[in-house]
């Protein structure tokens, strides 16, 4: 097994350790802001995981170890990535649209992303449709 912060480019440290490696895809937004995809939980995050466990993949290009010192071999990106986003008035998100014509949320305070419309979010939106005179939006 390797030893912490060592460099494996076979990714058996982990399986030897008897860990399944948390993998992280580096991407880049649409406005060129590098964040990281997880495949399997589907979250996204702007800072770089870190952890024993962790292996970053690279999108396109090199590829480079991971905070627990696992090498990633480049990945194919993920199939859905951001195209374009438009902030949502008077809130502190926007809307990202993906290329396979998927949409989340993202809130710039937080950092996080969400594919389902937040509590927060819903109940603005709702406010801002009364106050017009309209329906209540639907969570998507």
């Amino acid at each position: 097994a390797a030893t912490t912060g060592a460099v494996d480019t076979s990714g058996e440290a982990a399986a030897t350790a008897g860990h399944v490696p948390e993998v992280w895809v580096e991407s880049r937004s649409a406005e060129g802001n590098v964040y990281y995809f997880n495949p399997k939980s589907l979250a996204s995050v702007w800072t770089a995981p870190t952890g024993p466990d962790v292996v970053i993949k690279a999108a396109a290009g090199a590829a480079r170890p991971g905070a627990g010192g696992v090498l990633a071999t480049p990945a194919t990106a993920p199939a859905t990535k951001p195209v374009r986003s438009e902030l949502i008035a008077g809130t502190d998100y926007k809307v990202v649209y993906t290329n396979d014509g998927k949409h989340f949320f993202f809130d710039k305070r937080t950092k996080q992303s969400h594919w389902v419309m937040p509590a927060d979010l819903q109940a603005h939106m709702e406010r801002q449709n009364a106050a017009a005179g309209g329906a209540p939006a639907a969570a998507t």
